[in-house]
């Protein structure tokens, strides 16, 4: 007996041919445009990580140049401060007639015990014009001196410096605190009275 072709299979065939072959097509054509959109996403990526880069990059720069101009006004700063310092105390010695070595020593002892460089200044030139004020007997100094068994001749021919030392030496025999701020206070002014620190300590000799 002959074989029997089954013709009505074959469109069946036909149509299942067609399908398979249309989604290939479509998964070809569904993976080269996956594979752009990954390439383009790939290259918006690394587009990105550069921008990043470059602006991490002028982050650093500008943190450098901001730290660096910084430091140099610190440091200019710095210089200039201590220069204004070393001219104000050169002219103040001149002034007061005393070495600047001697004056830096009193500053660093007046920094050093609660008062100041500038106080120490103020109080040393309201010393001198009551010294002179006590010559010519009128204002507080005299009394003070005298309260401390000073001879103003004696005072008044020492150097500013001398002068601290034997005020300082003098006052270490007033026992009473408030006596000792008001024979200060009639010698340097009470503006200075912080210079009692110094005095009670001794300047360094």
């Amino acid at each position: 007996m002959g074989r029997v072709k089954n013709t009505a299979a074959r469109p069946f065939r036909e149509r299942n041919r067609m399908a398979s072959r249309n989604l290939y097509v479509n998964m070809i054509a569904k993976t080269a445009a996956f594979d752009r959109g990954m390439r383009k996403s790939r290259r918006e990526l690394d587009a990105f990580q550069r921008t990043i880069g470059g602006f991490r990059r002028s982050l650093q720069s500008m943190a450098t140049v901001a730290v660096g101009a910084v430091g140099m006004y610190g440091l200019g700063a710095l210089v200039k401060r201590e220069m204004q310092t070393i001219d104000a105390t050169a002219k103040l010695a001149k002034r007061i007639g005393e070495t600047t070595e001697r004056l830096v020593g009193l500053q660093h002892g007046a920094e050093i015990t609660g008062s100041s460089a500038n106080q120490l200044g103020a109080a040393i030139e309201v010393l001198q014009k009551r010294i002179g004020e006590a010559q010519q007997g009128t204002g507080e100094a005299r009394g003070a001196f005298e309260a401390l068994g000073l001879s103003l001749d004696e005072v008044a021919r020492a150097s500013p410096y001398q002068q601290m030392l034997l005020i300082s030496r003098e006052l270490q025999n007033v026992q009473d605190q408030t006596r000792k701020a008001a024979i200060v206070s009639d010698l340097f002014s009470r503006a200075n009275a912080e210079i009692l620190g110094l005095l009670d300590e001794g300047p360094a000799k």
